[in-house]
């Protein structure tokens, strides 16, 4: 049976830099983890969320320690936390993170 592919396809809304005009990210650009994550041990939510775009975890495509080191800080963001709205990929990571057991993430290396 042949699979067909789909009729449609929703576009990704367009990134828009400060003139207004529309800003693509491309792989060169793509924040690196230790960008995202800095050393003092500071989120930086802008970059994680582009990251996060590109990448299912911190480190890249497997969950690591700088996966657990990331989600407490941004569990220990002040309040009101978190902005799933405004940070929709960092969102969906943390709920990834926070699914795996302490005895798991302590295997993360």
């Amino acid at each position: 049976v042949p699979i067909l592919p789909p009729k449609y396809t929703t576009p990704a809304p367009a990134k828009t830099g400060p003139s207004g005009a529309a800003r693509t990210m491309s792989a060169a650009t793509v924040p690196s983890a230790e960008e995202a994550m800095g050393a003092d041990g500071k989120v930086n939510l802008v970059a994680l969320n582009n990251r996060l775009m590109y990448y299912s975890y911190v480190g890249g495509f497997q969950p690591a320690a700088v996966d657990a080191r990331a989600s407490a800080a941004v569990s220990a963001l002040p309040a009101p936390g978190l902005d799933a709205a405004a940070f929709p990929n960092v969102a969906r990571w943390l709920r990834s993170v926070q699914s795996f057991s302490a005895e798991e993430t302590a295997q993360w290396k």
